[in-house]
């Protein structure tokens, strides 16, 4: 079993207890409840693997990266398993491996237990141009807190947007960054899964925050 902490890599491998007189080929398989390109991201050779005749490890690996998604979930986990070796005859499938992702929170904010129950961010957005679908990030009711903070963040934890005054209009997320290296040249970021903490304040002072994902798709 392997720990991994939002936003940390591991390196996946395979071996053998023994080598073989030929060439072993396997499919891995994932399952777990955690979600491929929401709650982790994989690169490399992690479709098919190859162990060459006479070794007992592949030169193959891939990673496996827990992504920063803000959201309240606990730990989730990865089934990493061997299915269709091949030569089937010859090779004795293991348990595999197991990988527990624990949450992350962002430390530069101070995060209450308690949500803005009255605004509703909008999970879609297409900022195409055809008018169809939102244009635009949007969260309904936010004008009601116009004394509120918008940041904005890709998969991988960097943030890519950030803004005060939220309306929706003229300030609101519409597919472009406002921060980091593409901060004003006009590049819009590419579609995919974002996430997001809107901060807000109730009538009494108190601190407020809404923390989920928008799916963007042009």
């Amino acid at each position: 079993m392997s720990l991994l902490n939002e936003g940390d890599t591991l390196i996946v491998t395979a071996k053998l207890t023994e080598s073989l007189f030929q060439d072993v080929n396997f499919v891995l398989n994932f399952a777990g409840t955690a979600t491929q390109d929401k709650d982790y991201a994989l690169s490399g050779n992690f479709d098919t693997m190859m162990i060459p005749a006479g070794d007992t490890i592949t030169t193959q690996k891939f990673s496996l990266v827990a992504l920063k998604d803000f959201l309240k979930e606990g730990q989730e986990s990865v089934e990493i398993s061997i299915v269709s070796p091949d030569p089937a005859a010859f090779v004795r499938i293991g348990s595999g491996t197991d990988v527990i992702i624990t949450d992350f929170y962002p430390e530069d904010k101070p995060i209450g237990p308690e949500e803005n129950g009255e605004i509703n961010p909008d999970p879609y957005m297409s900022p195409n141009g055809d008018g169809l679908g939102n244009e635009k990030f949007i969260i309904y009711n936010i004008e009601r807190f116009p004394d509120n903070e918008v940041v904005i963040y890709n998969r991988w934890g960097n943030e890519v947007y950030k803004t005060k005054g939220y309306n929706n209009k003229d300030n609101a997320f519409a597919g472009f960054s406002n921060i980091g290296i593409l901060a004003n040249s006009q590049s819009p970021v590419v579609d995919g899964v974002y996430f997001f903490m809107i901060y807000t304040k109730s009538a009494d002072g108190k601190q407020k925050a809404n923390k989920g994902y928008v799916i963007m798709r042009r």
